[in-house]
């Protein structure tokens, strides 16, 4: 099951995950999706730092979208360090971060007139298959 889980979290990129409420655009596949989330928050982060230009993102939205662009990284490093560190305790908690991180993706669709489509619903589900899947797989004593 953490396999399947995996190839629909990677299957996921290729989907559509978002549309825009504004009707003559493109709707964007996950892999645009994890880019954009990325390069925007840190964007966001520099100007709020070295306050470029006037903040136009909330702090809620700013953090929002700060945590919604490191699931992706989160959820790589708990899929190698459960490949690796089986018996690390760290692994419950950082499963349990991920989840917890998913609801800010919809804080920042509400913001940017955002909805999800259907890669974002497969995304999250081999996300949740793959974390589900790990704590039931026995160990190796």
């Amino acid at each position: 099951m953490f396999w399947i889980g995996f190839l629909l979290y990677v299957l996921s990129f290729f989907a559509i995950s978002v549309g825009l409420r504004i009707p003559s655009s493109t709707p964007d596949h996950g892999y645009e999706s994890a880019v954009w989330s990325v390069f925007f928050a840190f964007a966001d982060i520099k100007s709020r730092l070295l306050g470029d230009h006037p903040d136009t993102r909330n702090l809620l939205e700013a953090f929002s979208l700060l945590a919604s662009s490191l699931i992706n990284v989160f959820f790589l490093f708990y899929v190698l360090a459960s490949r690796i560190w089986r018996q690390w305790r760290g692994l419950e908690i950082l499963g349990f971060l991920i989840v917890l991180m998913i609801p800010f993706c919809w804080i920042v669709f509400h913001y940017e007139s955002m909805y999800p489509r259907e890669g974002h619903f497969v995304w999250i589900s081999g996300m949740l298959l793959t974390i589900i899947s790990n704590k039931r797989e026995p160990t190796a004593a």
